[in-house]
């Protein structure tokens, strides 16, 4: 089985590096094929699952990315680290439950660290 494409980069940078056993990802929005599929600040007045879609698909650019690096017969023993940006209205005080619209699983010890960057404030 063939290799998924790297996400798009919107800059002059890698998706993902890899230094011994660990793999780390550059920032990741919510892009699919090189088009954000939301953009804008989340509103207070929003619904947590209306960015769902977006969540997964700025993880999904993420672990592309770092499964990219491995080599053939390797696989990812866990995600290390994960770091969310939400670009939000003032007085918004949910960017915990956007996150976790995605069940990312953390575990200590592990030889994967993937940074994720989500809503970044990226328009274009």
């Amino acid at each position: 089985m063939g290799k998924e494409a790297n996400p798009i980069p919107q800059g002059k940078y890698v998706p993902a590096v890899r230094f011994g056993d660990l793999v780390f990802t550059a920032g990741m929005t919510p892009r699919n094929n090189g088009v954000l599929i939301k953009e804008g600040k989340v509103l207070c007045a929003d619904a947590i699952e209306d960015y769902r879609d977006a969540v997964r698909q700025a993880a999904r650019n993420a672990l592309t990315a770092a499964k990219n690096r491995l080599e053939e017969g390797e696989e990812i023993a866990g995600i290390l680290s994960v770091t969310v940006y939400v670009n939000a209205e003032e007085g918004f005080t949910k960017q915990s439950k956007i996150a976790d619209t995605y069940n990312f699983p953390l575990e200590a010890g592990i030889s994967v660290i993937s940074v994720i960057h989500f809503f970044s404030g990226a328009s274009e």
